[in-house]
């Protein structure tokens, strides 16, 4: 069964990451966020990079 591939991947809005990371912003720790979403840590903070964070409502304050 070569080119099987046993871990599917997802696909997540733009409006569903930033959801993600305004919760990580207001709820749980991280860990908790990216286990129950079923990311990993690295895809966490690359959309954390690409798509801003939460530093910029940070800075706004």
């Amino acid at each position: 069964m070569e080119g099987d591939k046993s871990v599917k991947r997802k696909r997540f809005s733009t409006e569903q990451i930033l959801s993600m990371q305004k919760q990580a912003e207001l709820g749980p720790p991280v860990a908790d966020l990216i286990r129950q979403v079923g990311i990993s840590k690295q895809t966490f903070y690359r959309w954390k990079r690409q798509y801003g964070g939460w530093s910029r409502t940070k800075s706004a304050s």
